[in-house]
């Protein structure tokens, strides 16, 4: 049996998941979609940070499982998946506290510019004034949530601590019971667009959220307001948001992803002193490796013993049903 792994991983990672697999199953590493001639006998998939098109999903004649390495699965024609019997899984909860943690460092380097501090300081400056009268308290603050599964409630809990009102809409709502432990409200979409002096956006990529966030959302907000992104880039129009930023629509954005990653060298969010970005790292941590590893593992000896993939794992059985 043959386990092949798309993309880089942490050094460590690799070794993990051979102690851990069968004798008898294969470990090959593909970096490139050059390599990907090597997937037609893959029984088993690992996919990081690289795509699968339905043409892809086509060559693979024995392929049993595709594993996401993380929570996105926007990289993966599922539905091709699905109607080739193959299983698509993610790692459902397994970076939460690693995104929700940069969501808080996000907000606190855009209200308190410490990129921009940094830099001067490093460059030899003490201009200890100069943010001042644009620098701000996350206390007392309205935080709304777009998506609160378990990303944003670790955020709430966060955020709860630092004094802050959160609010929250999903088009799912939690019982009132979970909203009073997390110590959250529940709002409309236009309430907590209007209310909110920072909103964070944690929903998936999928046909309902692709270009939500655009220049109507921008309109509806304080201009005094930021946005926070470290859920996918598809989900906000970028073009709206730099025009929003530029026009002081909005007063600043933190964000972990973009329409186009690698982000293209001349997109004007590079420029702005207003804006704060991170290359899509919000689950890339060293220390969440040994969760994520027990996770792929897990569902492969599931799907090798024919159990059943946790629900919240499994992403495409819809399309599988199907057929």
């Amino acid at each position: 049996m043959r386990l092949v792994m798309i993309g880089p991983y942490a050094s460590d990672v690799k070794p993990a998941i051979r102690r851990k697999l069968p004798a008898n199953v294969e470990l090959v590493e593909i970096l490139g979609n050059d390599e990907y001639s090597k997937l037609e006998d893959a029984d088993f998939i690992v996919l990081r940070n690289l795509r699968l098109t339905a043409q892809d999903i086509a060559g693979l004649k024995k392929c049993k499982l595709i594993q996401r390495w993380g929570v996105g699965y926007d990289t993966v024609d599922i539905e091709a998946a699905g109607k080739q019997g193959i299983p698509v899984a993610i790692t459902s909860g397994v970076n939460s506290a690693s995104v929700a943690e940069l969501v808080i460092g996000l907000i606190l380097s855009v209200f308190r510019h410490i990129p921009a501090m940094n830099a001067q300081l490093k460059s030899g400056g003490w201009e200890r004034e100069l943010f001042i009268d644009k620098s701000f308290m996350i206390k007392g603050k309205v935080v709304g949530l777009i998506g609160c599964g378990s990303i944003g409630k670790l955020v709430a809990r966060s955020l709860n601590a630092f004094d802050a009102q959160v609010v929250y809409y999903d088009p799912v709502r939690m019982e009132e019971s979970q909203e009073n432990k997390l110590g959250i409200t529940y709002l409309s979409f236009d309430e907590l667009l209007k209310v909110s002096d920072i909103v964070s956006l944690h929903l998936p990529s999928i046909d309902s959220t692709k270009g939500l966030i655009n220049m109507g959302v921008f309109l509806k907000m304080k201009p005094t307001a930021i946005l926070i992104n470290t859920a996918r880039g598809s989900i906000v129009n970028e073009s709206d948001l730099i025009e929003a930023l530029e026009k002081k629509i909005l007063a600043g954005a933190g964000l972990d992803s973009f329409a186009s990653e690698p982000i293209e060298k001349d997109n004007p969010l590079l420029k702005m002193d207003n804006v704060v970005l991170t290359p899509h790292v919000g689950g890339n941590t060293q220390d969440i490796g040994v969760e994520m590893v027990g996770r792929v593992i897990e569902n492969i000896s599931r799907t090798m013993e024919g159990k059943a993939l946790y629900h919240g794992d499994f992403v495409n059985a819809q399309f599988i049903k199907r057929q």
